[in-house]
């Protein structure tokens, strides 16, 4: 609430500024009316005592948006003044018209207690005056349906200021979290965009050394068989390329397409264990309820976890025996990869262990509220499993 009141008291002040000739115009307009009562009134006197106190109060209006509260003291202080001098109270004008735009501008712009405090002070100046007057209580209740009537237009304004200042506010901090929101789905894209440039380089390069290694070896007894791991090397080289490309282009600043291939998924799982056999390792695909329509999220993820166990066998279970079977449904893409943990070591350098295979399976199953289960296996190998499911996926 003080932060919509500050605002509030700084578009005053600005709109005090960019309207200093109305509250000219007012005090103008108040001081000829004196001038024009005074001198045409002769039941007022004495006249210097009234056009003093008057023109006085046609002075203090000039405050009455940039120090609204002070405005109204100076002119009820005024009209009790005048009254005290004797100057008739049911003949000026002034007075009453002077108090009414004081305490409607002290309604529209000040908080409760400010306008309370204005209206108590107003209210017993038009009491002191009816005292000192010797009064009735029917000039009393005259200057009171007045004020009672500024106070209320007053207030009325002033409570639909603050509920335009408070929607304005609102969607301010609506804008700043949306900003915010779109700011943190960039940095998850980006972090997606990285885990899949680490998955492809994880598997292609591994790939590719262990091809190379192989045709080192077998370039002096079997060139034509060296010459088709080269050849392999060179097929998935390009392959990495072209993907690295694609997601790597996803960061560009207009974030347009390149016009690459799209992001891998099932059918690309054929590709992906002729790969691997290539490689050396002797692994077995079966797709089950496919094809079919699916979310290509989790189609890619169902992609990248069959990659990563295939890049774990082949860098920790050598030339092994490996089944990958994928099963689609209406709720739900498993896939479940098994090797029969033979650890016949295959040609060229060790890989290293990239150290984020596991963490990138859970991630991506996490992602969709999925499981992921990866351990031995009964038959003494390793499995990894995952399970998607694809109720309420976009």
């Amino acid at each position: 609430m003080e932060a919509i009141e500050a605002a509030a008291s700084y578009g005053r002040a600005v709109t005090s500024l960019r309207f200093a000739r109305i509250d000219i115009g007012v005090a103008t307009a108040v001081a000829v009316v004196a001038l024009a009562e005074v001198t045409a009134n002769a039941a007022i006197v004495p006249k210097a005592a009234a056009a003093s106190c008057e023109f006085a109060m046609a002075i203090a209006l000039l405050w009455r948006r940039l120090a609204p509260l002070a405005a109204v003291t100076a002119v009820a202080v005024l009209q009790v003044v005048e009254a005290a001098a004797g100057v008739p109270l049911q003949q000026p004008v002034v007075p009453l018209l002077a108090s009414v735009i004081a305490v409607y501008a002290l309604m529209t712009a000040t908080p409760a207690w400010q306008a309370a405090t204005g209206a108590a002070i107003m209210l017993a100046a038009v009491g002191i005056e009816t005292v000192v007057q010797h009064k009735g209580f029917g000039n009393f209740a005259f200057a009171l349906v007045f004020l009672v009537g500024a106070v209320i237009v007053g207030r009325t304004v002033y409570s639909r200021t603050q509920h335009a200042v408070e929607l304005a506010d609102r969607a301010q901090a609506l804008e700043r979290q949306q900003s915010l929101v779109a700011q943190l789905a960039v940095q998850g894209e980006r972090t997606r965009i990285a885990r899949e440039v680490h998955d492809i380089i994880a598997h292609t390069v591994s790939v590719m050394v262990v091809q190379a290694g192989a045709a080192e070896q077998m370039v002096g007894r079997d060139p034509d068989r060296a010459l088709s791991a080269m050849q392999a090397v060179q097929t998935t080289g390009r392959e990495a390329l072209g993907e690295m490309a694609r997601l790597l282009g996803m960061l560009r600043e207009d974030g347009g397409e390149i016009g690459l291939a799209p992001a891998p998924g099932l059918a690309d799982l054929t590709a992906l264990v002729d790969g691997a056999r290539r490689s050396g390792i002797d692994v077995h695909l079966q797709l089950d309820g496919y094809p079919r329509q699916l979310p290509p999220g989790p189609e890619l993820s169902i992609y990248r976890i069959v990659q990563e166990a295939l890049t774990n066998i082949r860098k920790h279970a050598g030339r092994s025996r490996a089944s990958v079977r994928v099963t689609c449904s209406d709720t739900a893409i498993v896939a479940q990869i098994d090797n029969d943990g033979a650890s016949e070591p295959l040609a060229g350098p060790t890989m290293p262990g990239a150290g984020h295979g596991l963490i990138g399976m859970r991630e991506r199953v996490a992602l969709y509220g999925g499981t992921l289960i990866a351990g031995p296996s009964a038959a003494g190998g390793f499995q990894v499993r995952a399970d998607i499911p694809l109720t309420d996926q976009p």
